[in-house]
């Protein structure tokens, strides 16, 4: 296993980093963890959104639907609220719950108990595609989730022919990231934090998850080209619509934006290159073959006034389709970036393809990065 870790200045264990130049991209065995960056000074810019209700002249609350999924024997109990779209009131937060028992989400035969979080669903209207149709979101919550504690969050991206529920058990994927997750956090590797599931095609046919190769390269149906969309959607309509449902935090600097191939290809493309104000932290699994270059992608990083926490990518020698974008890309990334990079890692899986047994591995590898105790 391939490994290299770009750090700001020399850092133990046991020391924090400082404020100081990057040093140079360095080689270290795979066992060797990157230390924790210091903790972001926001500038007046990156302030966190503040939690004072809106007035009555200021732009009427959107309109969606939240549902808290928790386990009660083999069913799922949820809990409904509708914010509806009119000014804020006085008693705005007063919204009236309805508790109904419903089976699963339609996401396959979920095993959810053997999970100690639960899995919300999350209903908001895409005001950024044309008719505004009203998408879906899973959200993981972790154990003992509440209201009263603000939590970092997590938006996990998928690949070109996933959806929402492709990361999920059950999904149209192979993923374990839950029950790796819940591992790390019994050994009391992880902060708790809020995940993220979006579907990310901005685009009518949002659901249309069928996609063609055509001479190696991806045809660009219109399904295809709402992945490119995606950054007016996710800005505008899925944060707002998150941080109305669930008590997370607004600080960029506790959030992270991280997807397995198209997705990943989302989060170099989207948030590197266009939402530095919305996330301190990016990770890209096996990005895919339409990310722009190491050169471009480090050079939006150089010339914004926003420090990035880190960046972590990861791909298999054996991803014919990925593995050339990922060596092109690395050679490039962190000489683009500089010291507008805090810490930055890379890793490669000797032998490995485009599977989730890369992505898993990745997914646990860039929690411990970005929300390490």
């Amino acid at each position: 296993m391939e490994e290299q870790v770009r750090e700001e200045g020399a850092v133990t264990e046991e020391q924090e980093p400082v404020e100081a130049a990057a040093a140079p991209v360095e080689e270290i065995s795979a066992e060797e963890a990157p230390a924790e960056p210091a903790e972001a000074v926001l500038t007046e810019e990156e302030a966190p959104m503040s939690e004072e209700e809106p007035s009555e002249t200021e732009a009427a609350r959107p309109n969606l639907i939240g549902r808290n999924l928790a386990i009660k024997g083999e069913k799922f109990v949820i809990l409904r609220f509708r914010l509806r779209s009119e000014p804020a009131r006085e008693n705005a937060g007063e919204e009236a719950v309805e508790i109904t028992e419903e089976p699963a989400p339609d996401i396959g035969d979920v095993d959810l108990l053997g999970l100690k979080g639960r899995i919300g669903e999350l209903e908001y209207t895409a005001t950024s595609i044309e008719g505004a149709p009203v998408k879906r979101a899973f959200v993981y919550l972790p154990e003992g989730y509440s209201p009263d504690k603000k939590y970092p969050v997590l938006y996990l991206l998928h690949g070109v022919g996933g959806g929402e529920s492709e990361w999920l058990p059950g999904g149209n994927g192979k993923g374990n990231c839950l029950k790796l997750l819940e591992s790390l956090r019994a050994e009391n590797k992880l902060k708790d934090f809020l995940i993220v599931f979006p579907n990310g095609r901005t685009c009518p046919d949002f659901q249309n998850i069928h996609n063609r190769f055509v001479g190696g390269k991806l045809e660009r149906t219109p399904n295809v080209a709402g992945f490119f969309e995606f950054e007016k959607e996710l800005r505008n309509d899925l944060i707002p619509a998150v941080e109305q449902a669930y008590s997370v935090s607004a600080d960029r600097s506790d959030r992270a934006l991280a997807g397995l191939s198209m997705g990943g290809m989302q989060t170099i493309n989207i948030g590197v290159c266009h939402c530095l104000d919305l996330f301190g932290w990016f990770g890209a699994f096996s990005m895919g073959t339409d990310t722009v270059s190491g050169e471009e992608a480090g050079n939006a990083i150089a010339g914004s006034p926003y420090r990035v926490n880190g960046v972590y990518l990861c791909c298999g020698t054996a991803d014919e389709l990925c593995y050339p974008v990922y060596r092109a890309f690395t050679g490039e990334f962190s000489v683009a970036a500089g010291d507008a990079l805090r810490t930055y890692k890379t890793e490669l899986l000797p032998g490995l393809g485009h599977t989730f047994e890369v992505w898993d591995h990745a997914f646990a590898e860039f929690v411990q990065f970005a929300f390490a105790k």
